[in-house]
């Protein structure tokens, strides 16, 4: 029994620090885990902080440049279309004036504003310039010899029934339009042939016969020039046909040139009854005040 009890005894001494050894190991892993954990976190906040840091560095020193790269740059006239109040100075209570942050901005804002200054949608005029005259045919026989072109005389009645024959903004001389305000017009004219003769066209010295409006520029001759013409072919039985033509055209003119209408030939186009198909007309698109 004494020998059984020793054995006893000794078997739970064993256990016991078995026992011990299995929580000290234990304990040992989970501090190693929490001392890793606590290492992963400080590296990620570290990580954290580093790229926020560098971030506002970047973005400061960007700032930096945009702001060292401007303080040349000039500062425009706004558009009250385009104005954003981040980029507006205030010069005083009536003018506001734009600084662009780039030179893309600038090239923009600069387009803008030379569009505005070019196109200029009404004539800044008393009333609007416009014209509509109705041309005068010729009781002369056709002939057609030795004419390079016969200018049209021009209806310069004022007292007409048809409100259509007027004259606004511009001088009527009895074969031309003479221009007072330099712009863009729209020019139109139209012709009514019907020759004045009974002769058969078959017989006609030249059977293609061609219809012109001429811009005469006083001042300087070399810029005078036909800028509008259209071409006609005679028909067998033109002599009773009523055929007309019409041209038009958007043209830059200066105060001081001439329009007028020229025919290839004498005595081509229709008689008195039908003369308010054959005319010249031209109103204005845009002023230009600068030429």
């Amino acid at each position: 029994m004494k020998n059984g009890n020793v054995t006893f005894i000794q078997i739970n001494d064993d256990d016991r620090k078995s026992k011990q050894q299995r929580n000290e190991t234990k304990r040992t892993h989970c501090l190693l885990d929490l001392g890793l954990h606590i290492f992963a976190v400080v590296i990620s906040l570290a990580a954290l902080i580093i790229i926020l840091v560098l971030s506002f560095t970047k973005q400061n020193s960007g700032n930096q440049l945009m702001a060292a790269g401007n303080e040349n740059m000039p500062c425009i006239k706004c558009l009250n279309s385009t104005i954003n109040l981040q980029d507006v100075e205030l010069v005083d209570s009536q003018r506001l004036r734009c600084c662009p942050l780039t030179s893309a901005e600038l090239y923009l804002k600069l387009t803008m504003n030379q569009s505005k200054k070019q196109v200029k949608l009404e004539p800044h005029l008393p009333t609007p310039v416009s014209v509509h005259k109705y041309l005068l045919s010729s009781n002369k026989a056709m002939n057609f010899s030795n004419v390079d072109h016969v200018t049209v005389q021009l209806n310069t009645s004022s007292n007409e029934k048809n409100s259509n024959n007027h004259a606004r903004g511009v001088n009527i001389k009895h074969d031309a339009i003479e221009i007072l305000h330099s712009g863009h017009y729209y020019i139109y004219s139209s012709l009514f042939y019907l020759p004045n003769t009974n002769v058969s066209s078959e017989h006609f010295p030249y059977q293609t016969w061609f219809h012109y409006v001429y811009r005469t520029r006083p001042n300087s001759p070399a810029m005078s020039s036909v800028i509008l013409r259209t071409v006609f072919t005679c028909l067998p039985n033109f002599s009773q046909s009523k055929d007309s033509v019409h041209t038009g055209g958007i043209f830059h003119l200066r105060a001081g040139d001439l329009i007028q209408v020229c025919l290839s030939g004498q005595g081509i186009m229709g008689r008195d009854i039908v003369q308010d198909s054959s005319f010249l007309g031209l109103f204005m698109l845009s002023s230009d005040p600068s030429v």
